[in-house]
């Protein structure tokens, strides 16, 4: 609903709810999915690591193989983490867009949007990097704004509703950007050309 409204430049709920049921639905559902088995892989790897980091702590192993063994484990979660954050991205980024140009499920839509990303995966490791930036800026200036107000413009934000609209210019750009950035790849990826319709 919030991609139609961007893309439109309106504020409907109704139309875009029924127009776009069933891919809202195919979303919900993956993303459910996605995350039981995320939080499943997260769990057996911290079970894995307990279990690995009593066995090395309490063992007589050389402090150099402890030591090198606890920094692949380190690393495998870095990288764990940063592909989870990558496939959220992608997700909200990307697969939401082609769901709602093709009317397609999210299954449909991540096969259509691997082909892609295969040939183009520099560019969407930089778009990853970019939007981490402003995120961060942004969370600097959320910080910043809770600093100066003794936490009350902390406490306004947090407040579901009010936190939405306050942010509301912020979600809007980076939704914008994405659908700015996506349409350079061709007529397939551009809903900058739907507007209005």
């Amino acid at each position: 609903m919030f991609l139609f409204n961007v893309v439109n430049n309106r504020a409907e709920v109704v139309k875009p709810w029924h127009v776009y049921r069933q891919q809202g639905n195919s979303f919900f559902w993956w993303q459910f999915v996605y995350t039981l088995i995320i939080s499943a892989v997260f769990v057996l790897f911290l079970i894995y690591s307990f279990g690995t980091f009593k066995h090395i702590y309490y063992g007589s192993i050389p402090t150099e193989s402890k030591i090198g063994f606890i920094s692949g484990l380190i690393l495998v979660f870095i990288v764990l983490l940063v592909i989870t954050a990558y496939i959220s991205l992608f997700l909200t980024d990307f697969i939401i867009p082609i769901m709602y140009k093709h009317h397609i499920s999210a299954t449909k839509a991540w096969s259509k949007f691997i082909s892609l990303a295969v040939s183009n995966m520099g560019s969407f490791i930089v778009y990853g990097l970019f939007i981490l930036v402003l995120k961060i800026a942004v969370g600097v200036a959320v910080l910043f704004l809770a600093v100066m107000t003794c936490c009350v413009g902390l406490l306004v934000i947090m407040i579901p509703f009010v936190g939405s609209v306050i942010l509301l210019p912020v979600s809007y750009t980076f939704r914008a950007f994405s659908i700015e950035y996506f349409a350079t790849f061709g007529n397939d990826f551009d809903l900058i050309s739907d507007m209005g319709k």
